[in-house]
């Protein structure tokens, strides 16, 4: 999907934002974690390459006095990793800022540095980054609130471009422990209980085997040190602060785990705050692997930055690069107009105003150059799921949204090779029906091809809003998200206004007056003389099969079954009467 610059002109309040978490981090989040954990430079190339918006420095003191600041999943002795250097990450990061896109670049800080290390860190934003470093606020747009609104008002990202922001605190907070929750199931008051994937079962496993002193570093959020006035000077609109009620009205940015933010506040308060408020969520501190969460979860309730560790190949980082692959892969996406404007209240997992249902029909063809992949993996056998992400349907009674999405969503329809050439898979014919999808802007389909083993060496997920009726070739990606072209899947979609069934022939009237009333007129002339040719009324007209969208919504269309001239309605029937007489 092309960039649309005219949609760039909002306040960026109004943008989801590509977002990372512990940018550094090559593997795990601790050494004490089975796999590869390390700190490298070279994340931060790869991330800003592949269109993250905002990165995140963790800052430590160097232990040599003299030296410069260390970027680390901290601290070092507890946790194990390796440290890097700031300035080789500041350096890596003006290499790649905006090789791929224009718009401005957050940095979020988590500032663990004394004094005099904070003032080698503003020294090195400084040299480092030069001009590109926003030092202070646009002359039109100030830091204090207005008087009318009571807010302040954020630049666009088209003002800001080229601009690198500095997102950090700027006083001292105190400890705050997280919650222990899994943020696999939401609850607003604790109580309910919790079904454990085996993956989670496995971390929690292993976290219960870590010393005293590890689970405290992983579970403490440790405090972050006063900001010096010259860190001070160069945070502007991204000021943080951790969540909580009664704040200035100056202060723009809120920090937030996935543990927290549903019991800060409900979902519909949680979607106004972020009208004029940007939020961040980042994964619980108590994960030992660097997993991820459901990101859909938060982008509903309008949170712009929704960090994830995209170090790790899963459906939910998959998921992000869909939602972000839009707009020209800029990082940048304009929320919908429900979680933009003030005037439309809404709770968005319970009610959602000025939408229509819509029903996805999604019919798997074939598949081609599957074996151009990896044939150790493919093996000449595949099996293709489709699945929906969507608004969960299944709503805990505090209006907190459920981790848990509806069966619909997570049911994967399967269907197996049928024939199969070199070049060419064909799969089962089989339409599956994905009913009252309602927001097609904020939902998405994901395919995915396993081999025998089960396992994905393929896939793709499409945002629903970009997707056109009819026969469509869909370019299949690896799971790490590099383009696997030439193997593509050959998909037939369609999607029409849900209807009950009983309603279909209104709904077929709506979608195109005149065809029906073409086909309507049609029909009663047959009847009204069966033994005259088609070609009566009809000239020599064939059906066709329609490119954009349906005529009926009951049967897919079908091509002729040879260009013959047909046979007239009465003919047919008086050879059925004589086939049954004979009989």
């Amino acid at each position: 999907m092309k960039l649309d610059p005219a949609s760039m002109r909002e306040p960026i309040n109004r943008y989801f934002i590509d977002s990372s978490h512990n940018t550094y981090c090559a593997g795990n989040q601790m050494v004490y974690a089975i796999g590869h954990c390390s700190a490298e430079v070279e994340m931060y190339r790869q991330a800003l390459l592949a269109g993250s918006r905002c990165v995140e420095l963790d800052v430590w003191d160097n232990k040599d006095k003299d030296g410069e600041p260390v970027i680390t999943h901290g601290p070092t002795a507890v946790m194990g990793m390796n440290e890097i250097g700031l300035k080789d990450v500041c350096e890596a990061i003006k290499e790649c800022a905006f090789k791929t896109t224009p718009y401005p670049l957050i940095l979020s800080i988590e500032n663990h540095l004394g004094r005099r290390q904070q003032e080698k860190m503003v020294q090195i934003f400084r040299h480092v980054f030069g001009d590109l470093l926003l030092t202070g606020p646009l002359p039109d747009y100030p830091l204090y609130a207005k008087e009318t609104t009571g807010e302040v008002q954020y630049p666009s990202p088209e003002l800001l471009k080229y601009k690198i922001l500095i997102k950090a605190k700027k006083k001292r907070f105190e400890k705050q422990e997280s919650r222990s929750r899994e943020d696999s199931s939401i609850d607003l008051h604790g109580s309910s209980s919790i079904d454990l994937t085996d993956e989670e079962a496995i971390e929690n496993q292993r976290f219960n085997e870590l010393t005293e002193e590890q689970k405290a570093a992983q579970m403490i959020q440790l405090p972050e040190e006063s900001s010096c006035s010259e860190l001070s000077d160069i945070i502007n609109y991204m000021q943080a602060y951790e969540s909580s009620r009664g704040v200035s009205t100056a202060i723009n940015l809120e920090n937030a785990t996935v543990d927290t933010v549903p019991c800060i506040v409900s979902a519909d308060e949680n979607t106004n705050l972020n009208k004029s408020k940007i939020m961040r969520i980042y994964p619980k501190a108590s994960r030992i692997y660097s997993t991820n969460y459901n990101p859909m979860i938060h982008w509903l309730t309008g949170a712009q930055m929704v960090a994830l560790n995209i170090q790790t190949n899963d459906s939910n980082t998959q998921l992000n690069y869909a939602m972000f692959e839009r707009n020209g892969g800029c990082g940048y996406v304009r929320k919908p107009d429900w979680l933009r404007m003030r005037d439309i209240q809404l709770k968005p997992f319970l009610s959602i105003p000025f939408t229509v249902a819509y029903t996805v029909e999604v019919e798997i063809i074939a598949a081609y150059f599957l074996s151009a992949m990896d044939t150790e993996k493919y093996r000449r056998k595949s099996t293709v799921s489709v699945r929906l992400f969507d608004v969960p349907e299944q709503i805990p009674k505090e209006d907190v949204p459920s981790i848990s999405t509806s069966s619909r969503s997570e049911a994967s329809c399967r269907r197996r090779t049928r024939e199969e050439t070199s070049f060419v898979t064909n799969y089962e014919r089989h339409v599956y029906s994905f009913d009252k999808v309602m927001l097609n802007d904020m939902s998405f389909i994901q395919f995915n091809v396993h081999n025998d083993n089960g396992n994905v060496f393929a896939q793709r997920i499409l945002h629903i809003d970009t997707m056109n009726n009819g026969y469509r070739f869909i370019t299949l990606r690896t799971p790490s998200n590099q383009c696997a072209g030439p193997a593509c899947l050959l998909v037939r979609f369609d999607l029409f206004m849900h209807s009950d069934r009983k309603n279909l022939h209104d709904l077929k009237q709506m979608y195109n007056p005149h065809a029906f009333e073409k086909e309507s007129d049609k029909w009663e002339r047959r009847f009204s003389n069966p033994f005259a040719d088609l070609d009566e009324f009809d000239g020599n007209e064939f059906l066709l099969v329609e490119g954009t969208r349906r005529g009926s919504v009951e049967h897919p269309p079908t091509t002729p079954t040879t260009p013959t001239k047909p046979i007239s309605f009465g003919k047919e029937l008086l050879e059925k009467i004589s086939f049954w007489k004979k009989k």
